[in-house]
């Protein structure tokens, strides 16, 4: 893959934060966001180690990078025709799979449709990766410098503090189908970067999963795992990461929506948080999550993945909450999501035994 397709494509898909460390710890030379940086890698010459690094961080990403992830819980006998299926499963020669891990071009998209293609087919130690590509739309926000402006805008917009222009854009996304070699539970990972619309991606799901029965000749009929249940229990397992964000409901009838964004620190143990649920009579009951880990801290690949159980108040209240979607962020290679799922999967399985 040439450089520039390269950087293309880690452009197309990983956030910036994400991208800036990826391309310090593989060896190239990062500048000041992606326009300086994209510019500087095409310019450079980017030795081979580097480049092989940058693509299998892209390969890695691919897997488990922006994820908006459902669980499927299947029977044993479902499970084996389901991996024999997918051990038979080849790609046929196209542009698309000669692109990969790679984005094709504005010109080999024309007349290539919306739906999902089969574009790559990874069997790796643990498991089978059966990845689909489709476009989406994602919405960008990005700051506007006043001096890019007319002169008579600059002076309608003297008051304002920030210029934020929002722009759609096409995403070439890649989604996933996971297919382990042992246990019996099948995830469905779509990419969901920042500005993805929820009702969109999560469209995807079903689209993808049809695809994917298409592919392999067996109809994925099976219903997604209700994680619901998830908010509290990670909530409740003290050493279970950092609290950054949490919306509860109250038996005094309020509801509670609060965040912690400082580096290291949890909700759980926050002074405010801790003395307001200390006044009341009976627990509080959470609907919305976001836990923080902290890996490798103090090296240069260090990373904060990011876990996402966002229900509403609507659902608490109902005796058959319903959450079917966790989103994983920010991680730097695959281990970090893998890690961020295993973690959801062990309180999976710990709360299946209690009500067992």
């Amino acid at each position: 893959m040439h450089i520039n397709a390269l950087v293309s494509a880690l452009r197309n898909r990983v956030p910036w934060s994400v991208a800036r460390r990826l391309l310090t710890v593989s060896g190239a030379s990062a500048s000041q966001g992606w326009e300086r940086t994209e510019t500087r890698l095409t310019a450079d010459n980017v030795d081979r180690d580097t480049k092989d690094a940058l693509i299998e961080a892209l390969r890695e990403h691919i897997l488990g990078g922006e994820k908006l992830v459902r669980f499927y819980r299947l029977p044993r006998a479902e499970m084996n025709s389901i991996r024999a299926a997918v051990a038979a499963l080849t790609v046929e020669p196209s542009a698309l799979s000669r692109a990969y891990p790679g984005i094709l071009s504005a010109a080999a998209l024309v007349g290539g449709g919306l739906g999902h293609r089969l574009a790559a087919v990874e069997r790796r130690e643990d498991g089978t990766a059966v990845i689909y590509h489709s476009i989406r739309i994602v919405e960008v926000r990005e700051l506007i410098a006043p001096e890019r402006l007319p002169q008579a805008a600059r002076e309608a917009l003297e008051g304002f503090d920030e210029v934020v222009g929002f722009k759609e854009m096409k995403l070439q996304a890649y989604d996933v189908i996971w297919v382990p070699n042992e246990g019996n539970f099948v995830e469905v990972r779509v990419d969901f970067p920042k500005g993805s619309r929820r009702d969109i991606s999560e469209s995807a799901h079903a689209q993808v999963t049809r695809a994917f029965g298409a592919s392999i000749e067996h109809r994925f009929y099976y219903d997604a795992i209700n994680l619901f249940p998830l908010i509290n229990a990670m909530y409740v397992s003290e050493d279970e990461g950092d609290v950054v964000e949490l919306a509860f409901s109250t038996t005094t009838g309020s509801l509670k929506h609060e965040k912690m964004r400082r580096s290291r620190q949890s909700l759980r143990r926050e002074l405010y948080h801790t003395s307001g649920k200390a006044g009341l009579q009976t627990p509080i009951e959470p609907y919305l999550l976001s836990l923080r880990w902290q890996r490798r801290p103090g090296r240069d690949n260090a990373a904060q993945p990011e876990l996402e159980l966002h229900s509403t108040s609507y659902e608490v209240a109902s005796e058959t909450a319903r959450l079917y979607e966790m989103t994983v962020r920010n991680c730097l290679y695959l281990d970090d999501y893998l890690f961020v799922r295993n973690r959801a999967k062990h309180h999976l399985r710990a709360i299946a035994r209690a009500v067992a």
